[in-house]
């Protein structure tokens, strides 16, 4: 394990560790006391130097604290110097008001130590008024983090010894003590609220409010069905943590919000996370590409993998040999719950395929044109030569809205003479039938002079949708084109049989602007339930023509003026 790389300590400064406010010489503070404390022959004088420098440093580094001080009689004695000093630099990185951060890592590496109920200790020593609200899928693992944390503030005779105010005699007769929540004896305002109340993730959050929620895997694997996939209870629980970051905390932009977990499947709960992301740490080369940093996103996301570039980050837990006994016995287990990259967890069919990128251009003269780069040359094709139609996937329903499959797609295709397929424009969102109108009506007017028809698929609940339609164009006085979609068969399969040769041909194009929505789908085909825009993007390809090439047509008009007035030798005509 020496050949791994030791990061350096983090420094937070605290007040009351004037010694560490520089963190130059802090590595070699930290390496001396390690020995000294290792040894137990130290000074027990709290008038000696290697008590102040020890009392110091645990206010200052995470790390420290958890393997020194808690770790003297804790569960911290198998953290390493390599994968948990970067762990623990990573949520010191956090402590700034307002942050929301998140570690998504496997199982087995320690996580909930380090940053749930470690973390938690450590930062009621930093802050004894600090409220945390700490919550878990299941309501014993919140009560099982909580007891670690009340272990050392009464049972740990070393952080007893190096802070005596924060220490608990008699947990069960300090007031505001008890299962479900701790309150620290030197706790100087309001008094009323503990320091750690325990909360079920999913369930009421009335009357909760907190300077920090810490949220520890609140999803597993009980959230998925039959078929491995998101069920309902997994979409509840995404929508209720949309909900608790900004419900449960005192003030949006000084509480914070931390959570770590593992992923379980490529639309768990997390997803909300991966896409609202601002800065990307640990690794992230094998997840599909449409994860960016976004400068307005939320998060700040340290993602992690059993085994990185060949090297398993966490060889003290792991071996080679185990982990390629587990991928061939149960792969499912093996790349979620330890690799943590559930796009491998079973055999995505469209993954291996990206989606060109293309612009859409305008000319006074000319009008609209694609342009799209191939074999090295900028290329065009003007839509007055192209096939041009609008469709769209409905939702079922406005009662639907909030169901998982019910969000509705659409797009404008091009079909150009070489067989090339552009997405032009495109919007997916839960909107009401008259936010699907709105999205026809404007594509029309934008391109009004090039579209073919505008088309929707009417099978099933959907046949609603053609007398509502035909009335919002009489109502509007304006006539688009419209005519029913009719599809067949499995989803699936249409999807499948419409976009897997364009793509194996490498024909497909879209505007930046909507080309994430469409490789987000390709990425998860078929496990994902959501297919909304494939399902537009299929029906399109389905209904759109290949036209003739317009030097080819120029051909024939040219040849068939030629002809006009000759008589017939056969006829005389």
């Amino acid at each position: 394990m020496d050949d791994y790389q030791k990061p350096s300590l983090t420094i937070t400064p605290h007040p009351k560790a004037p010694l560490f406010n520089s963190a130059a010489d802090a590595q070699l503070i930290v390496n001396q006391l390690a020995s000294e404390i290792a040894s137990g022959n130290f000074n027990t004088t709290t008038d000696s130097e290697f008590y102040r420098l020890t009392r110091q440093m645990g206010f200052v580094n995470l790390w420290a604290f958890l393997t020194l001080i808690a770790g003297f009689d804790g569960p911290y004695d198998k953290l390493t110097d390599h994968l948990h000093v970067e762990m623990a630099n990573f949520y010191q990185e956090e402590l700034k008001p307002g942050s929301k951060g998140a570690c998504l890592i496997g199982r087995s590496h320690f996580k909930s130590t380090v940053y749930t109920h470690g973390g938690n200790t450590w930062e009621l020593l930093r802050d004894p008024n600090l409220s945390i609200g700490l919550g878990c899928g299941i309501e014993d693992r919140s009560l099982e983090f909580l007891g670690y944390t009340i272990d050392t503030f009464t049972d740990n005779e070393f952080f007893k010894w190096l802070y005596p105010e924060y220490h608990i005699t008699n947990y069960t007769s300090q007031v505001g003590c008890n299962q479900k929540m701790l309150t620290l004896p030197n706790k100087t305002r309001n008094r009323r609220q503990p320091n750690i109340k325990t909360l079920t993730a999913g369930g009421s959050t009335a009357g909760i409010h907190v300077d920090l929620l810490k949220l520890d895997d609140i999803i597993s694997d009980q959230d998925l069905d039959s078929e491995r996939r998101a069920s309902a209870s997994m979409y509840r629980m995404s929508n209720w943590l949309k909900s608790a970051i900004r419900t449960l905390v005192k003030e949006w932009k000084e509480s914070r919000v931390f959570l770590c977990g593992t992923r379980y499947s490529p639309d768990d709960a997390y997803e909300t996370l991966m896409n609202n992301c601002r800065t990307q740490v640990g690794y992230w080369s094998e997840l599909p590409d449409h994860y960016t940093e976004t400068p307005d996103g939320e998060w700040d996301i340290y993602y992690r993998m059993i085994l990185e570039d060949g090297r398993i980050i966490f060889p003290e837990a792991f071996t080679m040999a185990g982990l390629k006994k587990m991928e061939v016995e149960d792969p499912w287990t093996y790349w979620t719950q330890y690799f943590n990259n559930p796009f491998k967890s079973s055999f995505q069919e469209l993954n291996q395929f990206d989606v060109n990128e293309c612009t859409l251009n305008y000319d006074d003269g000319l009008g609209y044109c694609v342009s799209f780069f191939n074999n090295g040359e900028d290329k065009v094709w003007w839509l007055r030569d192209c096939d041009v139609i609008q469709v769209a996937d409905p939702a079922a329903s406005e009662r639907g809205m909030s169901a998982k499959t019910s969000r509705s797609a659409y797009l404008i295709l091009v079909t150009a003479p070489d067989e090339r397929r552009f997405i032009i424009r495109g919007k997916a969102d839960y909107v009401a039938p008259s936010g699907i109108f709105d999205w026809f009506f404007d594509g029309y007017s934008a391109f009004k002079n090039y579209l073919r028809f505008s088309g929707m698929e009417m099978q099933g609940p959907f046949k609603v949708f053609e007398p509502l339609f035909r009335d919002e164009q009489d109502r509007r006085r304006t006539w688009i084109g419209f005519r029913p979609i009719k599809t067949a068969g499995d989803k699936d399969a249409r999807i499948r049989t419409n976009l897997e040769p364009l793509l194996r041909r490498n024909l497909l194009y879209c505007v930046e602007s909507f080309r994430r929505d469409v490789k987000s789908e390709l990425k998860v085909f078929p496990d994902a339930p959501k297919k909304d825009v494939l399902d537009a993007l299929s029906m399109a390809i389905q209904e759109s023509q290949v036209l003739e090439r317009p030097e080819v047509i120029r051909k024939r008009v040219f040849k068939n003026s030629l002809n006009r007035g000759k008589v017939n030798e056969t006829t005389g005509y």
